[in-house]
């Protein structure tokens, strides 16, 4: 599955030694739970000390990870550069028959590559999957939602980007999580907010013309990350 045109600008100019092909997204394609190598660049993801406060309960290895993915039915996208290098990964976690919310989760970015634009392509092609395919059992998704823990380090770029993209902040719920801090070296509990989508809000959103600004890479500053 090859990415649109829109997504495919890369960032000539970086001061940090990044090459331009590691932020050129090519590919965007379904993890293999049966393949080792994407088991264990997904959970290098979430793990990773910049990226793990951002997500409740992280998995304690690749199997365990594995083990998460299939009992709660998550359908994990990576997203590969063009010299074959996994830079991001997010997964959509739909309802169960009868439920109405499907769930947007484990969005992260690998660190040294986060403000430069592929986080937000990421999460515009995850949206993109969720609302233009059907679930499993051939129900189509009508909404949207993502969880965002607050009080992390860098947990408002989220929000931020949500914003940006028409989603609709719902509700902030005190005290609900429970989350490993860096820096204090304990878990403790943090509160999360949760925004919204309709999917016929995304239609709308998708048609005006600034969402090429948004995806540019040159319009930086987007660590993402969801629970």
């Amino acid at each position: 599955m090859v990415l649109s045109r829109e997504l495919l600008q890369p960032d000539n100019s970086d001061e940090h030694g990044i090459k331009p092909e590691q932020l050129n997204v090519v590919r965007f394609r379904e993890l293999d739970r049966k393949s080792e190598a994407d088991l264990k660049a997904l959970f290098e993801l979430l793990t990773h000390p910049r990226n793990v406060e951002h997500f409740s309960k992280p998995p304690s290895d690749y199997l365990n990870l594995r083990d998460k993915l299939i009992r709660d039915n998550t359908k994990v996208y990576l997203a590969e550069n063009s010299l074959g290098e996994i830079v991001g990964g997010g997964g959509i976690n739909d309802a169960q028959e009868g439920e109405h919310d499907h769930w947007l989760v484990k969005v992260a970015v690998k660190p040294d590559l986060q403000g430069k634009g592929i986080g937000r392509q990421l999460v515009v092609r995850l949206v993109d999957e969720a609302f233009n395919t059907k679930t499993s059992d051939g129900r189509d998704r009508g909404k949207l939602v993502v969880s965002v823990i607050r009080n992390v380090d860098g947990w408002w770029r989220m929000p931020k980007l949500l914003g940006l993209l028409d989603f609709r902040p719902l509700h902030i719920m005190m005290e609900e999580v429970d989350v490993f801090v860096q820096d204090i070296g304990k878990t403790v509990k943090q509160p999360t907010e949760r925004w919204e989508i309709r999917k016929i809000e995304w239609q709308h959103r998708r048609q005006r013309a600034d969402i090429k600004r948004i995806l540019s890479p040159r319009n930086g500053n987007d660590t993402v990350a969801s629970t």
